[in-house]
């Protein structure tokens, strides 16, 4: 492992859990969870891929799915759920000790 000069961790998923996100906009849309995964994997990939930003997202789900919810910042409420994952945590901060470690996301602050 000497050539090893930087480890990278993914935050969604690796980092953090954010599926717990989705029964919290269900609640709040008043819609069913399984309604609410299909039409945010409609149009998550677009988000990802910078093709829109989320905020154009949330707003294309809640048109898709008739919901007139109004919120500030549905990033930041989405993100609000997330549930670290402690084993990755500890892992990190062990690898840490020896090598350079960052987060690499494809979450953004909208500007």
């Amino acid at each position: 492992m000497k050539n090893i000069k930087f480890i990278y961790f993914d935050f969604g998923g690796v980092m953090a859990h954010w599926m717990p996100s989705v029964p919290k906009f269900a609640e709040v849309f008043n819609v069913s969870e399984a309604d609410l995964f299909k039409t945010l994997y409609d149009h998550f990939p677009d988000a990802v891929r910078g093709r829109i930003s989320t905020n154009e997202m949330w707003s294309r789900i809640k048109k898709d799915m008739n919901v007139t919810h109004e919120h500030d910042n549905y990033a930041d409420f989405f993100a609000e759920h997330f549930i670290p994952i402690p084993q990755t945590h500890a892992f990190a901060k062990e690898l840490q000790k020896k090598y350079k470690i960052g987060v690499l996301s494809n979450i953004y602050l909208e500007t």
